[in-house]
């Protein structure tokens, strides 16, 4: 899967691009059928024909976000060395994060989205099969300790997606980030532990 490639000519894609990028601008709540179609000039009903309702676009949008997480992390962890390569991951998942706060929220925690459509598993599972074969690798080569890849890639997803969770909630209980102690070096320290936790 590949993300959206600038100045396509398809209706569809541009009116992905265009909730996209209000999406990281302005959030999720600013996207409406109406609004799309004024910046686009198109009536609104040219967006319906494309997507029924906005929670069908919004479910796309987070596909969307999933496909280009996947693409930020998928060189860093096709590393030769499992352990840098999940380093090197765990890096850019967190940086990714990081730096789309608004998309990350509609991948995850948005209201706006009940359920994903089943057929877009294989999208939304990317990112999970990129890490859970590294570990597997990792395993494999004797570097990490026998486990369930599963199990252990469910605890380091979970480390990682809680840390951006944290930093973007901005109610982090912690007083330790932000006091002397930035956002890299508290992600450094996270991902040593993460690695260290399943070496041998």
């Amino acid at each position: 899967m590949t993300s959206i490639a600038p100045g396509t000519s398809s209706l569809r894609e541009r009116i992905l691009e265009e909730a996209i990028e209000t999406v990281q601008k302005h959030g999720v709540e600013s996207v409406t059928m109406r609004s799309l179609a004024e910046k686009l000039g198109y009536s609104p009903a040219a967006i319906y024909l494309h997507f029924q309702s906005k929670r069908e676009l919004l479910q796309d949008l987070a596909n969307e976000g999933f496909d280009r997480l996947a693409d930020a992390v998928a060189p860093s962890l096709g590393l030769p060395d499992p352990i840098e390569a999940m380093v090197e991951g765990g890096k850019c998942y967190i940086d990714f994060g990081l730096a789309n706060p608004e998309l990350y929220r509609l991948m995850f925690q948005s209201t706006a989205i009940r359920a994903f459509n089943p057929n877009d598993l294989v999208r939304r599972s990317r990112v999970w099969d990129l890490f859970r074969e590294t570990h597997a690798r990792g395993i494999a080569s004797g570097k990490l300790r026998e486990g369930d890849p599963d199990i252990c890639n469910m605890v380091g997803w979970s480390l990682l997606h809680g840390f951006v969770q944290l930093a973007l909630s901005g109610r982090n209980p912690s007083p330790v980030m932000g006091e002397g102690h930035s956002q890299v070096e508290m992600r450094e320290e996270l991902i040593d532990a993460w690695i260290r936790a399943f070496k041998p």
